[in-house]
């Protein structure tokens, strides 16, 4: 994955042709981001969290031996930060994952370069360029997950990361 001026750049035709190739899968993950009327957020419990599917697994486009996992959540901000002021009622945090697994050797394998940016361009559609990179998170004895999220207003509008996740490295995807 290409960082330029601390923006990961997306490779826009593999997001386009995630995009064309999966359109139902695509459709399934923004269905966790909002009601059929388009409205956003959808099912959230008391504590702030939407109800997470298992998301959706298909035929990575760059590597043939391998699968790719991407889960879709969101989460209240006001409930995840509840002391930073800078966060406005009824933000929320998008947050997409992308996996990788070997189809053959059935393990986890790290994902494709390029992939998991365009597989986040590819979800998050016109508010991908407000988006982040957050990077790959380990886990013991598994290859790392990519981790992106997008930052929503009250009125469901793109917002900066909030002030107090200033510590955790932020990167804009760049289209």
């Amino acid at each position: 994955m290409e960082t330029v001026s601390g923006r990961v750049t997306v490779d826009s035709e593999l997001a386009v042709r995630i995009a064309a190739i999966y359109r139902r899968q695509v459709a399934s993950l923004r269905a966790v981001m909002f009601a059929s009327s388009g409205e956003f957020p959808v099912e959230h419990r008391s504590d702030g969290v939407s109800w997470s599917p298992p998301g959706i697994s298909v035929r990575s486009l760059t590597d043939r031996f391998l699968n790719i996992t991407v889960q879709v959540s969101t989460r209240s901000l006001v409930s995840a930060l509840p002391c930073d002021p800078t966060i406005e009622p009824g933000s929320w945090a998008v947050q997409l994952s992308v996996s990788a697994h070997h189809r053959r050797l059935h393990r986890t394998a790290a994902v494709p370069a390029g992939e998991g940016a365009a597989w986040s361009a590819a979800v998050f559609g016109p508010w991908a360029e407000d988006a982040y990179y957050l990077g790959a998170r380990t886990h013991p004895l598994r290859c790392p997950d990519l981790h992106y999220a997008l930052y929503l207003g009250g009125r469901y509008q793109p917002m900066p990361r909030p002030v107090s996740l200033c510590e955790v490295p932020h990167h804009l995807l760049s289209l």
